[in-house]
């Protein structure tokens, strides 16, 4: 009987605790969901880090290349489901800032559908055009795997009646001068997370030089540099496969792109001796980026903190349960009375 008590006992204990645990949780989980003020702050972060790293690296006459400096004034809409969130920049007149929070999914609440039978493009220049011309299908026209970074730029997608995108929980998708099923889209960050670990004023400082490195292409192509180079056969046609690998050569990263550009400045200062100044800055940016030391992880990560912080963490929680099981669950022992002795 004393072994049925026991047992007994100790399963109320586990039943407690986990329901405390579930609670701290769920409590925990429900606070982290990114509110109107978290969005805010990381809106102003984002555009903060932009401009700032503009300025320090790039003279004034050149800034006006880059899209998010030359069109500062933006309508900022917020949407935020219950498997993601998504966030959109507008080029506007003033700026202003929308927060939403909706039930669907953040795909179909920005991708419309559109009825459309498009099967191709003519005269379109400076976009990549991929068009779905299969039957209609409600599969989505891209799939953003979980933890995968996926960044469109120049591409005119067009999905006819289909869906265009499925963003997994933990994936990434930015989207910076897109057209979409006719609908332009000048710049969107959407995450398969609603949680503020995923959209913290950190990550909107990376998201902004992911959207700065990426403009640095379109900045050169629009540059007087460039137009100047093109009066020089030799110099266009180098300027023409840059434009074609950053719009169709998966993988043309920061360093190819430095590389191209060494070899355009060098042959426009040494042959035809045309200014390269705009080319340099674009250079020694990519060689200071390129030269950053990713962060260091904070303290607590690292052994041997990380091992004495857990160890910490389960000790507390077992004297936790060992309180919660003495004070509510064990029997208060009764007291004999003693039999008095006889005089």
């Amino acid at each position: 009987m004393k072994n049925r008590q026991r047992i007994d006992s100790a399963f109320v204990v586990l039943v407690l605790s986990a329901s405390i645990i579930s609670a701290v949780n769920f409590s925990q989980a429900s606070s982290d969901v990114l509110s109107r003020e978290d969005m805010n702050r990381y809106v102003r972060a984002f555009l903060d880090t932009y401009n700032r790293e503009l300025e320090e690296n790039f003279r004034p006459e050149v800034r006006k290349y880059f899209p998010f400096y030359s069109n500062y004034t933006y309508y900022v809409n917020a949407t935020v489901s219950d498997d993601g969130a998504a966030l959109e920049f507008m080029s506007s007149n003033v700026n202003s800032y929308e927060y939403g929070a909706i039930n669907t999914p953040v795909e179909s609440a920005i991708f419309k559908y559109v009825d459309l039978n498009i099967t191709s493009l003519d005269n379109v220049t400076g976009y990549e055009v991929l068009i779905y011309t299969g039957p209609v299908s409600f599969a989505p026209f891209l799939t953003v795997k979980s933890n995968a970074h996926v960044f469109l730029s120049d591409v005119i997608v067009i999905t006819n009646k289909a869906s265009f995108v499925k963003v997994e929980e933990g994936g990434e998708l930015f989207l910076s001068n897109v057209i979409v099923d006719e609908r332009p889209f000048f710049a969107l960050i959407m995450r398969g997370s609603n949680q503020l670990s995923a959209w913290t004023t950190e990550q909107a400082g990376n998201d902004a030089h992911r959207f700065l490195q990426t403009h640095l292409y379109q900045a050169f192509s629009k540059s007087e540099d460039f137009r100047e180079y093109y009066a020089y056969p030799e110099l266009s046609q180098l300027i023409e496969e840059i434009v074609w690998k950053h719009l169709h050569l998966e993988g043309y990263d920061l360093v190819a792109f430095k590389e191209d550009l060494q070899h355009i400045r060098d042959l426009a200062h040494d042959k035809y001796h045309v200014s390269t100044e705009f080319v340099d800055e674009i250079v020694e940016y990519i060689e200071k980026v390129m030269m950053t030391p990713s962060p260091p992880l904070p303290w607590y990560y690292l052994p041997p903190w990380s091992f004495i912080i857990g160890a910490l963490v389960s000790l507390a929680f077992a004297s936790f349960a060992g309180i919660i099981y003495r004070r509510f669950v064990s029997k208060k022992k009764t007291r004999t009375p003693r039999k008095k002795r006889k005089t």
